[in-house]
């Protein structure tokens, strides 16, 4: 393993731990909730994002199929 690769590795791990640790600070920065519960609630909500989208996606496909099923031969 190169040194540059170790170097990163170790940076990426030390940041990604800071992500989980608790105190008070954390927990008013993030609404009074822990990290882990933070980064879950955002996780859901980036979820429903995309299921929303994709039903709008879905509809828009739908309308135009029967517009097209309604449009007269030539």
């Amino acid at each position: 393993m190169g040194k540059a690769k170790r170097e990163l590795l170790e940076k990426f791990d030390i940041a990604e731990a800071g992500l989980f640790q608790g105190g008070l600070n954390n927990y008013k920065e993030h609404n009074f909730t822990s990290i882990v519960e933070h980064l879950a609630e955002k996780r859901l909500e980036a979820e429903e994002r995309y299921k929303r989208h994709l039903r709008e996606i879905e509809e828009m496909h739908r309308n135009r199929l029967v517009r097209n099923s309604e449009k007269p031969e030539r």
